[in-house]
């Protein structure tokens, strides 16, 4: 029998199809969908007691971050915490999206999208930043130009230059995939939405998909990464170039990205466009759109 739940005086909003999309154990195992480098079950555990012991070591100076703990330490079989701080609930997530939006976009030639918005995505306060903000903005882009289905999620990184060309900042990545029709349309119109700039060189990055399931993965992941700018020169011309180097979060990064993860919930990262999440006969599932 597991634990009773502590109630939470955390921030934690789980939507009502979280709760249903996660209410089999079976996506907290360790079977189907399968992809290269996926984190296992008891790697997904290992890390959630190491968030537990982290939020409480550092509960002294951010009391809230003890409730969070509560949640995490508490998820279990029969009573998982749905929390988007939770390591075991986050995969949860991660393996439900991968199944059920391969088939939906499958079919016919598609395209990995990675977009940096230019208006939305960079924010020194994390706290500031509004995923539905950025959802909403880059649909109604994509509306326009003839996309009506997409899939994907919001990564979060927190951004430095080693030289300081730009102020330190947090950046929110939008990762889609969607077909390639109409792709005469909606690129144009993403790239002149979100000009380049010192902070962000390529703000837009389009890459045919291949169909496994590692690009699916990549838009939930559930690591949040310090990406640090790196300025180097060519060995061969000596022209400038640069680099990013990807580094652990740091205490002072760690602490509001928790609480932020668990005030915004889980639902919050997940783009959908042409699809929902919705009781069938079959079960609870994505399901395309009748646009």
């Amino acid at each position: 029998m597991s634990a009773a739940k502590i109630p939470s005086k955390s921030g934690n909003v789980t939507k009502p199809w979280v709760k249903e999309a996660l209410s089999t154990e079976l996506l907290y195992g360790d079977g189907k969908p399968h992809w290269s480098n996926a984190t296992k079950q008891s790697e997904a555990r290992r890390e959630r007691v190491k968030a537990v012991r982290f939020l409480l070591k550092h509960a002294f100076v951010k009391p809230d971050l003890r409730y969070i703990a509560e949640e995490l330490n508490h998820c279990s079989p029969g009573n998982r915490c749905h929390c988007a701080v939770c390591p075991e609930c986050g995969r949860a997530l991660q393996r439900f999206f991968v199944s059920e939006c391969k088939p939906l976009l499958a079919n016919g030639s598609a395209h990995v999208v990675s977009i940096i918005d230019s208006k939305m995505s960079n924010r020194e306060d994390l706290s500031r930043f509004s995923p539905s903000g950025l959802i909403n903005r880059v649909k109604s882009i994509l509306r326009k130009n003839g996309v009506k289905l997409a899939a994907g999620g919001i990564d979060l990184s927190y951004n430095q230059d080693k030289i300081g060309k730009f102020e330190s900042h947090w950046c929110a990545h939008l990762w889609l995939i969607l077909p390639d029709s109409n792709r005469i349309s909606w690129e144009p119109a993403l790239r002149e939405a979100n000009p380049p700039s010192d902070s962000v060189p390529r703000p837009i990055k389009i890459m045919k998909w291949d169909g496994r399931d590692e690009a699916l993965a990549y838009a939930l992941k559930t690591t949040f990464k310090r990406r640090v700018s790196v300025h180097q020169k060519k060995m061969s011309s000596g022209v400038p170039q640069r680099n990013t180097s990807e580094q652990d979060l740091r205490v002072a990064e760690r602490i509001p990205l928790y609480q932020y993860l668990d005030s915004a919930g889980l639902h919050a990262r997940v783009f959908l466009l042409g699809a929902r999440p919705t009781m069938t006969d079959h079960g609870f599932s994505i399901v395309k759109l009748d646009l």
